[in-house]
């Protein structure tokens, strides 16, 4: 990854765009977990192979720490809301994510940790 190239995103711009899952551990708490299709500015294929764009092709995948999370419901709309925490990037030189077993997107090599510092609403 050191002979790569990169560039500024303009402000007011999409960095990066992912899918994920949100599991609920053993404890009660929630965590996400996903990949990130597309990464703007990063000259590196993002995924594996000619098929169709899915985990198991991804080279950038994340996973967050797990944190408590509050949900509001109205009627047949959910809200979950998330407090401040950490989660981390990885770099996946042979793609192993799988929705189905939680834990595969944090396999690689950790390449960033980022910090949500504020609550986030989804």
């Amino acid at each position: 990854m050191s002979n790569t190239s990169s560039s500024v995103i303009p402000a007011g711009r999409v960095a990066w765009y992912v899918t994920e899952r949100f599991y609920v551990d053993a404890k009660g708490a929630s965590f996400d977990e996903g990949y990130f299709p597309d990464i703007k500015g990063l000259d590196l294929p993002m995924l594996s192979g000619s098929g169709p764009a899915a985990e198991k092709t991804a080279h950038f995948t994340f996973s967050a720490d797990p944190f408590p999370e509050t949900t509001r419901t109205n009627g047949d709309v959910s809200l979950s809301i998330s407090p401040p925490g950490r989660w981390h990037l990885y770099y996946n030189l042979i793609p192993c994510g799988d929705f189905d077993a939680p834990g595969t997107f944090a396999k690689g090599q950790r390449i960033a940790t980022f910090a949500r510092d504020g609550t986030s609403a989804a």
